[in-house]
């Protein structure tokens, strides 16, 4: 019994620690990730055509949406199997609530992902080192990231916030950044020319520096000057602004219940559907400042992170979160919180607001931790001001900055 009990150590401790050994990366500006091959997922479409008709939002079985890929994350490429393949990465991981196992595996398109091998050493220079949650690290030197989306006019291509690339030696106009761009046409890296505007060119060494940094781009991200970045289950891309006017909502039965999925307006046949979730915005905006953080869903980041204590000060940054879903304290003296909300509650965007609006009967941050100390029931409300639900155990927690 004790050699069983070894074993399955062993092997939970070896499942735990893989490392992903990049071999391959995405080359399209964003990608979907799914769980599971389509081709066993969805025997009656192609998978092609599953990948194109998954929605912005749903009650899950309809969207197998679990992340996303930006253009030039690196990947290990796994497995091939027809228009898929299986990868692996290292810039996020999630846990269940059932094991403490980081699952780092996914599905995308083969059209998605390019072979190292298939392009020359001199151009695989130009592919950025990825964050990774087993050494820790956010490699910066020498990268730029978007922090808005940005438009490749020469291939006519949208990157989205949070593309990393690397920094060309020969900046050719001011104001403006110039990076190695891939282009996976010729399979040729060529310069790329951003604004200053669009991207981070310099970032605080200290920790309160990047705190603020992390703040500071949530705040930016929910208040864009046109439009707002949707709520996209499983989403972790920031490419395109929308208003309400763009989503189109359809009705179905399930388990005799009516439910409600959400799809861009049907003249809008592009996919896949960009946008962000509540945890990966957290994680792309921590990448952005530096923070190596890496949990890309709730559930992980409830077992991951650090409650806060009675001794604890909280900050701007620091994090609430309950089963379901998470959000940021961004002031903690108006009580404001940053959060990507489903459309079930009236919003379905990345915004900022009081926290009399998510919570009722709670305005300052002393309600706030009152209510989380002395472990009290809090009621969640909906755009309308409408009870939503009750939160049993709210959970406050640092932002883990190194």
């Amino acid at each position: 019994m004790k050699k069983h009990i070894a074993l399955l150590f062993v092997l939970t401790l070896f499942q735990t620690t893989i490392h992903t050994i990049p071999n391959a990366f995405c080359c399209v500006p964003v990608a979907d990730l799914i769980g599971t091959s389509m081709k066993e997922m969805r025997t009656k479409k192609s998978p092609i055509q599953s990948y194109s008709d998954m929605p912005f939002y749903d009650i899950g079985f309809l969207c197998p949406r679990i992340s996303q890929l930006l253009f030039n994350e690196q990947v290990e490429l796994l497995e091939e199997q027809g228009d898929e393949v299986k990868i692996s990465i290292s810039h996020f991981y999630y846990k269940t609530s059932v094991n403490n196992l980081k699952h780092t595996t996914y599905w995308t398109q083969k059209k998605n992902i390019m072979k190292f091998s298939d392009i020359s050493k001199q151009d695989l220079s130009c592919i950025p080192e990825v964050p990774c949650f087993m050494k820790k690290t956010v490699p910066l030197k020498n990268i730029i990231t978007l922090v808005l989306p940005s438009k490749n006019t020469k291939t006519n291509t949208l990157f989205s916030a949070g593309t990393r690339f690397v920094k060309s030696n020969n900046q050719l106009r001011p104001h403006y950044i110039t990076v190695e761009c891939f282009n996976p046409t010729t399979k040729k890296c060529e310069p790329f020319i951003i604004s200053e505007k669009a991207c981070d060119w310099g970032l605080p060494c200290s920790d309160q520096g990047k705190r603020r940094v992390f703040v500071s781009q949530l705040q930016s991200w929910a208040h864009p000057v046109c439009g707002h970045i949707p709520y996209v289950l499983g989403g972790a891309s920031i490419q395109t602004f929308y208003t309400s006017s763009d989503f189109t909502c359809s009705e179905f039965m399930y388990k005799n219940k009516k439910k409600k999925f959400y799809y861009r307006k049907k003249e809008d046949t592009t996919a896949p559907c960009t946008g962000i979730d509540c945890a990966q915005l957290i994680t792309r905006a921590a990448h952005r400042a530096g923070i190596p953080f890496f949990a890309k869903n709730t559930s992980t980041m409830l077992q991951d992170l650090q409650p806060v204590t009675k001794n604890d000060t909280i900050e701007n940054g620091d994090i609430i979160a309950w089963k379901g879903h998470v959000a940021v304290i961004t002031d903690v003296e108006k009580g404001l919180l940053v959060e990507s909300r489903a459309y079930s509650h009236g919003y379905g965007i990345v915004h900022e607001i009081p926290f009399s609006e998510q919570f009722e009967g709670i305005s300052s941050l002393q309600q706030l931790k009152t209510a989380y100390f002395e472990k009290k029931q809090i009621s969640r409300l909906n755009k309308a001001g409408k009870k939503v639900g009750t939160i049993s155990n709210i959970q406050i927690m640092k932002l883990p900055l190194s």
